[in-house]
């Protein structure tokens, strides 16, 4: 398929917003790239991922041991919206947007393997059988719509994590606090930076 309209982009924005609405669903698929980008990062650093886990309440933990934790940690919060980022350029320059469904199943794939309680399996294993009927089953114009309205959920999702984990739900995050211990400076400085993004 071509590059979609701008009318076929807005409303896809739409539909991001509108998963939104469903936070208390929902929330459980931005802790999945939060926790996921820990992982990345704790592995990248030279790390092991020892336990990924997921909670009902929309926390997580990822246990690293020998990992840089300010980038672990500083990671999380950008996680999300560095996925969406990425989808969005690869969408611009032309991916076809079944690559990012394959992409998004391997890297659930990945975080499963490292995911310690029950919770977090459901979450994965039910959002990636979405991901796959839809690449498997959705028409081209399926696939798109889902793709464009995943990106921006990822990008509007994670400010909406950063300011419940941090303001209306468990008080200061573990990552807040853990990145206030390595540098110093103000919990709220990292919840601030952890919500607004580019």
């Amino acid at each position: 398929m071509g590059q979609p309209s701008t009318t076929f982009v807005v409303l896809t924005l739409f539909l991001g917003l509108l998963c939104s609405l469903f936070w208390p669903a929902t929330k459980h698929l931005i802790t999945m790239a939060h926790e996921g980008s820990h992982a990345i990062a704790g592995s990248a650093t030279g790390g092991k991922v020892v336990s990924v886990r997921m909670r009902p309440n929309g926390s997580g933990e990822t246990e690293t041991i020998g990992a840089s934790p300010f980038l672990t940690a500083l990671v999380g919060y950008v996680g999300p919206s560095v996925f969406g980022i990425s989808s969005a350029t690869a969408l611009s320059n032309g991916l076809d947007p079944s690559a990012i469904l394959w992409v998004t199943v391997v890297m659930m794939a990945v975080v499963l393997l490292r995911v310690r309680n029950l919770f977090g399996r459901l979450v994965i294993l039910v959002a990636g059988s979405l991901f796959v009927l839809v690449a498997l089953k959705g028409s081209p114009t399926t696939r798109q719509v889902f793709v464009y309205t995943w990106t921006w959920f990822l990008l509007l999702g994670g400010f909406v994590h950063t300011v419940e984990t941090n303001v209306k739900s468990v008080g200061w995050s573990g990552d807040a606090n853990s990145l206030r211990e390595l540098t110093k400076l103000p919990r709220g400085i990292w919840v601030v930076c952890g919500g607004w993004r580019p």
